[in-house]
């Protein structure tokens, strides 16, 4: 038999309208939380219900969440700190847009020593205060290769 006999609901589901008013349903059903929350079965979920324990994410999902991230640090950045990035060479703008990215704007802008390093383009001090701050003890690997980043001179 043809197909739409075997799934007559399928042809149905093709019509935008039954899709607007389906996607309209669920949504209205489901709420929109912005933060992750346990539904009433004790599973995270976000957004729509999207159930995050059984179902994670896409790679494409984090591609998007990492792209808005990275966008939200520069734009972080641009807000509070442009009058001296703008001459900033990239890799050096990196490691700050890299630093935002993981520890939040309003604790970079507590590295003081470090930016004011930067600001005066010694970049063996910045990576020196970099280290030697409470998040270089804490994660020296990754605070390693940024600060290895700011002592390259190009």
């Amino acid at each position: 038999p043809p197909r739409s006999t075997l799934f007559p609901y399928t042809t149905l589901f093709r019509s935008s309208n039954v899709m607007d008013e389906l996607e309209k349903r669920i949504k209205e059903h489901e709420g929109l939380r912005l933060k992750p929350y346990a539904d009433d079965k004790g599973n995270i979920t976000i957004g729509y219900g999207h159930n995050l324990t059984d179902n994670g994410i896409t790679t494409q999902q984090a591609e998007l969440l990492f792209d808005d991230d990275i966008r939200t640090a520069k734009q972080e950045i641009a807000g509070k700190m442009l009058y001296f990035v703008v001459k900033l060479p990239a890799e050096k703008y990196g490691v700050l847009i890299e630093l935002v990215f993981w520890i939040g704007i309003g604790k970079v802008l507590g590295f003081k020593k470090m930016l004011s390093a930067l600001k005066a383009e010694d970049w063996n001090k910045a990576a020196d205060e970099l280290l030697d701050s409470r998040l270089g003890r804490e994660y020296p690997t990754r605070t390693g290769e940024l600060a290895d980043v700011l002592r390259r001179v190009k």
